[in-house]
């Protein structure tokens, strides 16, 4: 599975975003990390679901 469809499925699995939220979360991180800032690629995705599903658990992200 690609980077796309891996942090899409992910994100609608375990965070529970519908699909077009993920896709749209998904292409933005490899756009992003196509431009080279992989600071905010599929790097993020973990802390991301992370986020969504226990948001007590949420820090501030720089």
């Amino acid at each position: 599975m690609s980077g796309p469809s891996w942090s899409r499925s992910v994100l609608v699995d375990a965070a529970a975003l519908s699909e077009q939220g993920a896709t749209t979360v998904a292409k933005s991180l490899v756009a992003a990390g196509a431009r080279g800032i992989p600071s905010h690629d599929l790097m993020r995705v973990p802390m991301y679901v992370s986020d969504l599903v226990l948001p007590s658990t949420r820090q501030e992200h720089a």
